[in-house]
């Protein structure tokens, strides 16, 4: 009956005591109790530290600027360096061929003055080439004569229909027959650089010594611009 007692009284002082029931949810209030003083400190010294961050971050950006930008100087010096060097070479060269222009001028005129004098050349040789090979068989010439007229006058023949050239010729000769004087009229108006042929006079011998030779003549011819030879004429282009 004791033993009971006992045990029953050491259940009663084992059973815990109430308390305050705690939520996990529930925000647990919290209370400051330093003075205003040192809060206010504590904001200041924050408040310091990120000012200070902030200015040696503008310093940083400032000094990464100025790196940057002494960079890009002496990048802009190297290359005007290049380029003073280049325009120098260019001077150097430039002074080099100074006389260029003056020979080319000096060339340009002699050019201008030799197809000015030359300007009537005609290859004489040539000329005479074809009339001979132009001349009927049986016309024999007595004498040719080939006037080049100067380089502001234009020439034409006795006939007054002729054409302007640049010269005329002159044939004397004899013939068998009127026949071979016409025919001869009508070579010399065939050849290349001859035109406007006209007969200055025709006569017959009253006796001939040679039948060959019974007909008198003199022909004559205007010398055109197709005789020229253009040798020292400048081509376009």
């Amino acid at each position: 009956m004791t033993v009971q007692l006992a045990k029953e009284s050491s259940d009663v002082e084992a059973a815990p005591e109430p308390g305050p029931v705690r939520i996990p949810w529930a925000p647990i209030p919290k209370v400051n109790l330093l003075p205003i003083e040192i809060i206010e400190n504590r904001r200041f010294r924050r408040t310091q530290i990120l000012l200070g961050a902030a200015v040696l971050g503008a310093v940083a950006l400032a000094g990464a600027g100025v790196v940057w930008a002494q960079q890009g100087v002496g990048t802009a010096n190297d290359e005007l360096a290049a380029s003073e060097f280049r325009v120098s070479n260019l001077q150097n060269e430039q002074t080099r061929y100074a006389d260029v222009p003056l020979v080319l001028a000096q060339v340009d005129a002699a050019t201008a003055a030799r197809t000015q004098a030359m300007g009537t050349d005609v290859l004489w040789y040539r000329y005479l080439n074809d009339i001979r090979g132009a001349q009927p068989a049986d016309v024999k010439l007595d004498s040719l004569s080939l006037t080049l007229t100067a380089a502001t006058t234009t020439a034409t023949g006795t006939d007054a229909l002729s054409v302007a050239g640049i010269g005329t010729v002159t044939t004397t000769g004899t013939a068998a027959e009127y026949s071979q004087v016409s025919a001869w009229l009508e070579a010399l108006n065939k050849l290349n650089g001859t035109s406007s042929s006209s007969l200055s006079n025709a006569a017959k011998a009253a006796v001939a010594a040679d039948p060959k030779k019974a007909v008198t003549f003199a022909v004559g011819a205007v010398i055109t611009s197709d005789a020229l030879s253009n040798r020292y004429v400048k081509k376009a282009g």
